[in-house]
């Protein structure tokens, strides 16, 4: 079952079989929401780099929702896009 698949399911071990490092879809809400399936136990299998790029890199969500909803009731606010952490220094 894939992660995706499985949000909102549980089972008491999970086994996590993380992509390379390099793949856009290994992010930090990816990993939560795999490693929040277990009730017992978690494994993750996966090189040092993909574990920490997962831990590290945030997904960013540009549906634009949320300023749907401010200009439906008249709120405008500034659109704030970041790409990375390091643009903060952190």
């Amino acid at each position: 079952m894939t992660i995706h698949k499985s949000q909102g399911s549980q089972a008491d071990q999970v086994t996590v079989l993380l992509p390379q490092e390099d793949s856009r879809l290994l992010t930090r809400e990816l990993l939560y929401t795999a490693v929040t399936r277990a009730k017992r136990k978690v494994r993750v299998v996966g090189s040092d780099d993909s574990v920490r790029t997962a831990i590290q890199r945030r997904a960013l969500r540009a549906s634009g929702l949320a300023q749907r909803l401010a200009a439906s009731h008249g709120i405008h606010r500034p659109r704030v896009v970041v790409d990375s952490p390091e643009q903060f220094g952190k």
